[in-house]
C-alpha cells in the first residue's frame, strides 16, 4: 500500500507540471516511471521502493541505458546505506541503548526489505540482546540468593523469640518458601552457565544454593554437578587450546613456509607450551631446524661469496680497472648491502672513479686545446665508459665529433682529383 501511495504521488507530481519539459517517463500497466521519481525516493532513502522501479523498465525501452546506469548508483547508494546503518546499530548496543538500535536496524529493514546484511544484522542484535537479558537475570538472581542467604537466618531467629500469631506463622512459611524457589533457581542457573561456559558464574550459582538449601539431597546433587562443572570446563579449556594449537600451527607453517626464521621460531615455542607432546610440534620442530640450516647455509655462501668479490673488486681498483670493479662492486652490494666492509668498498671505488673522471676530462679538454682532436675524443670516451652520464664528456664527444667531420670534408675538397687514364 505504501508503495502505491508513492507511485501514485510522484505520478501525480509530474502529471501537474505546467511550463517544463515532459520528463522522461515509462507507461507500463498504467504506472509511470521516471529518472526524477527514482531520485526522490533515494533522497528519502527509500531504497527498497526505488529498486522495485527499475524492474518495470523493460529492455525494448529506449532510455534503458540511462535507467541502468541509475540502477548501478541506486545499488551502490544502498550498499553504503546498509553499512551505515549497522555500524549506527552496533554503536548504539555498545552504549546499551538496545531499542534505539532495534529501532534503527527495523526501520533500514523497511526502506530496503530485500536486504540480506540487514536481516543478519538484526539477528545479531536479537541474538545479543538475549544474551545480555540472560546475564542480567542471573545477576539479579545471585544478589537475591546472597540477600536471601543474610536475610533467612535472621528471619528464622526472630520467629524463635517473638510469639507468633498465625499472620507471622504464615510469613516465616511463606518466607521458608521464597528461600526453597530461589534455592531451585539458583541450581538451575548453575546448569545453564555451565551450558554456557560461564564457569565461575555456575560454580557462584550452586554454592548459594546449597547456601539456601542446606538439605542432603541439594548437597548430593551440588557434588554431582561440581564434578560436572569441573569436567566441562576442563573439555572447554582443551578444545580452547585446540582451537589456539591449530591457529598457531597454521601460522608456523606459514612463516617456516615463507623463511621466516625468528617468527617460526617464537611460534613453534608458543605451540611447545600448549602441547609439548603434541606430534604436530615435534614436526614443526624439524622443519625449523631444517630451516635453520638451509638459513646458516645460504648465510656462509653468502659470506664466502661477499669476500670473493670484495677481494676481485679491490684488486681491480689497485691495478685500475676501475670498469671492472664496477662490474663487480654493484653484485656485492646486493649481496651484503648491510655490510660496513662492502659500503666502505663501494665509497672507495666511487672516490676512485670520480678523481680518475676528473683527470681524463682534464686530459681531454688539453689535448683539445692543442688540437689533438681525435686523442680528445678518445679520452672523452673513455670517461663516458666509467660515467655515462657525465655532461662533460658527452658534450666534449659531440664537439670533437663535429671538428673532425669539419677536417674530413676539408681534406676532401683540398685532395686534388684523380687523374684520368688515356
Amino acid at each position: 500500500m505504501k508503495r502505491q501511495v508513492l507511485l501514485y504521488i510522484g505520478a501525480l507530481a509530474i502529471a501537474t507540471m505546467v511550463g517544463c519539459a515532459k520528463p522522461l517517463t515509462l507507461s507500463f500497466n498504467d504506472r509511470q516511471v521516471t529518472p526524477q521519481q527514482i531520485d526522490q525516493l533515494v533522497a528519502q532513502e527509500e531504497y527498497g521502493e526505488a529498486l522495485d522501479l527499475f524492474n518495470l523498465v523493460p529492455i525494448t525501452h529506449p532510455q534503458y541505458a540511462l535507467f541502468q546506469k541509475k540502477l548501478a548508483d541506486v545499488k551502490k547508494r544502498a550498499a553504503a546505506y546498509e553499512k551505515t546503518v549497522l555500524k549506527n546499530m552496533r554503536a548504539k548496543i555498545k552504549k546499551g541503548n538496545w531499542s534505539g538500535a532495534l529501532d534503527e536496524v527495523d526501520t533500514a529493514i523497511d526502506k530496503l526489505p530485500s536486504s540480506i546484511a540487514l536481516k543478519q544484522g538484526r539477528e545479531e542484535l536479537l541474538r545479543k540482546r538475549a544474551q545480555r537479558i540472560d546475564q542480567l537475570e542471573t545477576e539479579i538472581l545471585i544478589t537475591k540468593g546472597k540477600w536471601l542467604a543474610q536475610d533467612a537466618p535472621l528471619h528464622e531467629q526472630l520467629s524463635h523469640v517473638e510469639s507468633q500469631d498465625m499472620f507471622d506463622r504464615w510469613k516465616t512459611s511463606r518466607k521458608k518458601s521464597e528461600v526453597e524457589e530461589t534455592a531451585a533457581e539458583l541450581y538451575e542457573c548453575s546448569e545453564r552457565e555451565m551450558k554456557n561456559h560461564n564457569f565461575e558464574q555456575a560454580r557462584t550459582c550452586l554454592t548459594l544454593a546449597e547456601t539456601l538449601d542446606a538439605s542432603e539431597k541439594m548437597k548430593a546433587a551440588a557434588k554431582e554437578r561440581r564434578q560436572e562443572i569441573a569436567k566441562r570446563e576442563k573439555q572447554a579449556r582443551k578444545e580452547k587450546h585446540q582451537g589456539d594449537f591449530d591457529r598457531l600451527a597454521k601460522q608456523a607453517k606459514q612463516a617456516i613456509d615463507k623463511g621466516q626464521l625468528r617468527r617460526s621460531r617464537r611460534i613453534v615455542s608458543q605451540l611447545a607450551k600448549i602441547d609439548p607432546d603434541n606430534p604436530e610440534v615435534q614436526k614443526l620442530q624439524q622443519r625449523l631446524n631444517s630451516l635453520k640450516n638451509k638459513k646458516r647455509v645460504r648465510k656462509e655462501k653468502r659470506q664466502q661469496d661477499s669476500e670473493r668479490l670484495a677481494k676481485q673488486a679491490q684488486e681491480a681498483m689497485d691495478k685500475g680497472e676501475l670498469q671492472k670493479a664496477q662490474q663487480i662492486v654493484p653484485e656485492l652490494v646486493k649481496i651484503d648491502p648491510d655490510n660496513p666492509e662492502v659500503q666502505k668498498l663501494q665509497q672507495q671505488l666511487s672516490e676512485t672513479v670520480s678523481a680518475k673522471v676528473d683527470t681524463m676530462l682534464k686530459r681531454g679538454s688539453q689535448l683539445y686545446r692543442i688540437e689533438k682532436i681525435a686523442e680528445a675524443k678518445k679520452v672523452w670516451e673513455e670517461v663516458l665508459e666509467l660515467d655515462s652520464s657525465n655532461k662533460q664528456a658527452q658534450a666534449g664527444v659531440k664537439r670533437a665529433e663535429r671538428v673532425l667531420e669539419r677536417l674530413r670534408l676539408l681534406e676532401e675538397k683540398e685532395r686534388p682529383p684523380a687523374e684520368s687514364n688515356p
